[in-house]
């Protein structure tokens, strides 16, 4: 993938909108072939209905956040289940997250079971961690501002949560 590459090499960029949307469905179809290859375990936490919307469809869930960021450290790879305590505020829900992280990029995918409550929205303003998905009208600059996330912070980022009230 061109753009992936681009930003491998540090190269600098606006990604547009459709850009954004096109890595974030990468990820969704990376983070399902990760989890079914290394956490078979964790496959049925990813609704079927989420799996054919990115394979019938190109498109990812409403229930999935993606992000990606610059990376300074080791290629790392987790498939972890979340539960409701990872998830503030919201309750009554898990899922999955994928963290995948390959030379100066990393990207992060929570994939929720089921779809929120009213009152909560998949939405983040982590300036060094930018909102790949859901789509936002917005284009964002690659690399993020702010330092490259290491891997000694992976327990933090593994616990922050895209989910908030609205």
């Amino acid at each position: 993938m061109p753009l992936l590459v681009a930003m491998a090499r540090g190269q600098q960029l606006i990604l547009t909108p459709d850009q954004q949307s096109l890595l974030a469905l990468w990820a969704g179809k990376t983070a399902i072939a990760l989890i079914a290859a290394t956490a078979p375990s964790l496959l049925p936490l990813v609704p079927m209905e989420h799996r054919r919307a990115i394979r019938e469809r190109g498109v990812l869930n409403d229930e999935a956040w993606v992000g990606y960021c610059a990376w300074r450290g080791a290629t790392t790879l987790v498939c972890s289940h979340v539960t409701e305590d990872d998830l503030t505020p919201t309750q009554g829900n898990e899922g999955t997250v994928v963290i995948f992280a390959f030379g100066p990029i990393a990207f992060k995918i929570v994939d929720l079971v089921h779809p929120l409550r009213p009152s909560e929205i998949m939405d983040t303003d982590w300036k060094d961690f930018p909102q790949f998905w859901p789509r936002l009208p917005t284009a964002v600059k690659w690399p993020p501002d702010g330092d490259a996330i290491a891997g000694d912070e992976l327990a933090g980022l593994l616990r922050s949560s895209p989910t908030r009230d609205r």
